[in-house]
């Protein structure tokens, strides 16, 4: 020990690294896990899934919305619960979400899933920066997936809705849909 410095007790030294640990552990479980800023959850007939990309979490609350770039998702909730979009249009939700997409640039991908009648609509930020929809849907006794695969900058409406897979999964059956729906 250096003259001068006065002594620590070792057990003292641990015991702040600890609370600093635990309060630092407790101050990212508010952030993440807290309350939802007020908005309230939507009806059963009202719920889809909105899994939020970057981390590709699915979400807590509402509409399954993660916690982080929150924000333009908590306003895409309060859009679908006071019927400023009708989230029984597809085409209406992607439009939504592409707008999501373009306020929110950190995210690389949101989804709303919608269990009755069954389908989903994705906006997925490519690498390059281009947008494209992924629509999964009714498709004879199954689902297929169709695709708007846009060009760099293009409009929502850029580029034709194409059928591309004839047989998809079903979307509500994707654990992205299931875990926040049975935490309901």
């Amino acid at each position: 020990m250096r003259s001068g410095a006065p002594a620590r007790p070792r057990g003292l030294t641990l015991a702040l690294f600890l609370l600093v640990v635990v309060g630092t552990a407790l101050l990212l479980a508010a952030q993440f896990f807290g309350p939802a800023g007020g908005v309230a959850p939507l009806s059963p007939a009202q719920r889809g899934g909105v899994a939020r990309g970057g981390g590709r979490a699915s979400g807590t609350r509402g509409l399954g919305l993660s916690r982080p770039g929150r924000g333009p998702l908590l306003a895409l909730e309060a859009d679908v619960r006071l019927g400023a979009i009708d989230a029984d249009l597809p085409l209406d939700v992607e439009r939504r979400l592409f707008s999501v997409l373009l306020e929110s640039p950190n995210l690389a991908e949101v989804t709303l899933t919608r269990a009755a009648p069954s389908w989903q609509v994705t906006l997925v930020r490519d690498p390059d920066g281009r947008i494209r929809t992924l629509y999964t849907h009714r498709h004879g006794d199954g689902f297929a997936l169709s695709v708007r695969d846009r060009p760099l900058d293009g409009g929502l409406r850029h580029g034709p809705l194409v059928l591309q897979h004839e047989t998809a999964a079903d979307p509500t059956a994707h654990l992205t849909f299931t875990v926040p729906a049975e935490g309901r």
